[in-house]
């Protein structure tokens, strides 16, 4: 195929290159556009149906709880709005229906058949079929299940894939009429010049013309073939013919390098300079004067020489070398240089010298110095809006804290007088706001941590009897009110201390114990104190609770970071607690690793490093 490719003629290869690249680059661009719009079609379709469900699972969770099928009723039937909702169900937490609504029949198997106790969506050949989990206000009620049509997704998507191919159609068309005028502007002077020089061929006849069309390399090209008819048909065709075309063509390339902007220099095998150009003479700091008593080793360092002969000298015949290297001139000017170096060997594969192109990059070297300086400033303005949101964090902590005082102050005025039910409001209160300030609280800890201005004070630690122990005194109470056992274990009686920063390291432990009572509802809570094969430091917080999957466990310590998300997650938390363990235990040179089973349990480790150990 690439043989044959060979052998056609300039305007076929043009007209293939120029539809091929036009052709696989629109191709591309074409599937991934449509590909796109047809996720984003079906993504719009799921975003909108579990909108009405969560919606009108709001209004249905009141039915349920309550035992109200009229008021579950009235909500799915406010579902009728919507045009594409064809069924609705509401079911009980046994899984039996409690209120339906449909606008077209279907049997409830179809929509019964799925677990209803995870939110979730499916496209079926049913259509869509969104699963809502219903609970008040953290007990499970039931579900809602809605069966959405897919017809308007179906006729947007064929719309999509009309679209694209009548555009590739056009595009086809476009392309080669695009691509058969513009090989006509390059193949076209070359095929006229050859059949013209085809003509002096056959016909012996140097009297044949090209006309010129333009000044460009064609137009050049078309000059020096009139010239060399010129010429044979002025003064014959051999010699005359060829010194005259040698001596323009010696001159014109004598004139293309004076002229070049780029440096141009020969040496030979000792790195004597045997021709520069003008360009050279500029970097070089020596205008208007020669460099031909002068070697390269002038301008290049002990390293540098050694590793230009190393290199060169090992490059093969036709092969180039190109780096970068900075050099003091003539002006005593530092210019950085980047060398593009052909040797030139002779028929018994001697070195002769090597033919230079020289680059002046000084400039772009400055600019990329400048892109540097403008890094490390977006760096600083990041440093900034962190420092920004530590201080916001602190201002919304403060009014929180008073609403929280005046709250406790109203319910030990009014808790005599209302009802139970409305006391307990306030311990809701309660628990809110003190939940917004452990989140306050974690985001000023990472604010500091990414603005680095948080201080580590190392100090003599004492953890089996001072540090574990004390946090089992705190969190006792907690397990306690869940039935918990929580315990602490040193089985080899170790006895020392540690040189850490004590209110990271017990930060470290306080959030592990606290998720470890949180995500355990019955069985134990255990601290272990060890020391390692390498006779490290080791502490293990072990619970028996409802364990991580493994997909999850590599994104454990990301900021923000939850296995459960969305409005059926059955835990409260924002994801900070294990990222800021994380970066505690990396500021006390510690690792941390996690060992979990779902539903069986999990292993926090938290290692140091042997040389924090410090005698009691």
């Amino acid at each position: 195929m690439i043989k044959r490719f060979r052998d056609f003629s300039i305007q076929n290869k043009l007209m293939i290159i120029i539809l091929s690249v036009v052709f696989i680059v629109a191709g591309m661009l074409m599937i991934i556009t449509l590909m796109d719009k047809i996720t984003t079609t079906k993504q719009n379709l799921v975003d909108n149906t579990l909108l009405n469900a969560r919606i009108t699972g709001q209004y249905c969770s009141a039915g349920l709880y309550f035992q109200r099928i009229d008021a579950a009723g009235e909500a799915l039937e406010k579902l009728s709005v919507t045009s594409n909702i064809l069924n609705a169900r509401v079911y009980d937490e046994t899984g039996e229906i409690f209120a339906g609504y449909d606008r077209v029949p279907i049997e409830n198997e179809i929509l019964k058949k799925y677990n209803l106790r995870r939110e979730s969506h499916i496209f079926d050949e049913n259509g869509l079929i969104v699963i809502h989990p219903l609970t008040y206000p953290d007990n499970y009620l039931g579900s809602l299940v809605i069966r959405a049509s897919t017809e308007e997704l179906d006729r947007e998507i064929k719309s999509h894939i009309q679209f694209s191919f009548f555009l590739g159609i056009l595009l086809i068309i476009i392309s080669y009429l695009l691509a058969w005028m513009l090989q006509r502007k390059i193949s076209g002077p070359v095929t006229e010049l050859a059949k013209v020089a085809k003509k002096v061929t056959e016909q012996g006849d140097y009297s044949h013309r090209v006309k010129k069309h333009g000044d460009d390399e064609t137009g050049q090209l078309y000059d020096e073939f009139n010239y060399m008819m010129e010429q044979l048909q002025k003064r014959g065709i051999e010699r005359d013919a060829a010194e005259a075309a040698l001596r323009a063509s010696e001159k014109r390339y004598r004139e293309l390098i004076e002229n070049q902007g780029e440096g141009i220099a020969v040496i030979d095998s000792e790195g004597v300079f045997r021709f520069t150009n003008p360009a050279a003479h500029k970097i070089f700091g020596i205008d208007g004067k020669s460099l031909s008593t002068w070697s390269i080793d002038r301008f290049l360092s002990k390293e540098q020489q050694w590793f230009f002969q190393r290199r060169v000298n090992s490059l093969a015949p036709g092969n180039k070398l190109t780096y970068e290297l900075s050099i003091t001139n003539f002006d005593d000017k530092n210019i950085d240089l980047l060398i593009t170096a052909t040797p030139d060997y002779d028929e018994y594969g001697t070195y002769q010298g090597s033919f230079l192109i020289l680059r002046d990059i000084t400039a772009r070297k400055k600019m990329e110095i400048e892109l540097r300086k403008a890094k490390d400033k977006a760096e600083q303005s990041d440093r900034f809006k962190s420092e920004f949101l530590a201080q916001m964090s602190h201002e919304i902590r403060s009014p929180i804290n008073v609403i929280l005082s005046f709250t406790n102050l109203l319910k030990d005025e009014v808790k005599e007088k209302l009802d139970g039910e409305f006391v307990d409001c306030f311990d809701s209160i309660d628990s809110g706001g003190r939940r917004i300030i452990r989140t306050i609280d974690m985001i000023l800890n990472m604010s500091e941590i990414h603005t680095g201005i948080i201080e580590i004070s190392p100090a003599r630690l004492d953890l089996n009897n001072n540090i574990l122990p004390g946090l089992i005194r705190e969190y006792r109470g907690m397990a306690s009110s869940k039935g918990l056992k929580l315990f602490f274990s040193n089985p080899r009686n170790l006895d020392f201390c540690i040189l850490a920063d004590e209110q990271s390291i017990t930060q470290i432990f306080s959030n592990l114990v606290d998720n470890a009572i949180k995500y355990t509802k019955e069985g134990q809570v255990e601290i272990i104190s060890s020391l390692d094969k390498e006779q490290r430091p080791v502490v293990d917080v072990v619970d028996t609770g409802i364990g991580i999957s493994e997909e999850y466990i590599p994104y454990l310590f990301d900021v923000f970071s939850q296995e459960e998300t969305g409005y059926t997650r059955k835990f409260e938390g924002n994801g900070l607690g294990l990222a800021l363990v994380k970066k505690y235990c990396e500021l006390n040179n510690a690792e941390i690793s996690v060992d979990s089973k779902k539903g069986v349990g999990t292993r926090f480790r938290v290692v140091f490093d042997k040389s924090a150990i410090i005698a009691m």
